[in-house]
């Protein structure tokens, strides 16, 4: 199965089939990924005020798993197609935000921010 990156923006892309591989690919997020996630989220917290700070967490934290577990559990079929060249243009975007950031450790960060903005968006 094909990876979002890997998507021919040439050719509409079907719904469902993003679907598929959005759920594939957070198939693939482990709990290291999860941890090297949370550990980016505390590091961008440095920013956040001390009063906050637990709010800023708690309120990432359940909100990033249960979109992760809620994109895992999705088995509708979803028809029509994604305007192939927005999806084209917000993955550029979001890769190059993932190369010039340099505060936080970004891989397992930036995927899971991928898969769960192209889903919300997009599905």
């Amino acid at each position: 199965m094909k990876k979002i990156e890997e998507l021919d923006f040439s050719k509409k892309i079907e719904k469902q089939e993003l679907m598929d591989i959005l759920r594939k690919e957070v198939s693939e997020i482990h709990i290291t990924n999860m941890m090297d996630f949370y550990v980016s989220l505390v590091a961008g917290g440095k920013y956040v005020q001390k009063y906050y700070l637990k709010d800023y967490i708690d309120t990432y934290i359940k909100g990033f798993l249960l979109r992760v577990k809620e994109i895992k559990d999705n088995h509708n079929y979803y028809e029509g197609f994604v305007p192939e060249n927005d999806l084209k243009y917000a993955l550029n975007l979001m890769n190059e935000i993932e190369k010039t950031e340099t505060s936080i450790d970004v891989t397992s960060f930036f995927k899971i921010y991928k898969l769960i903005s192209i889903y919300v968006t997009w599905i």
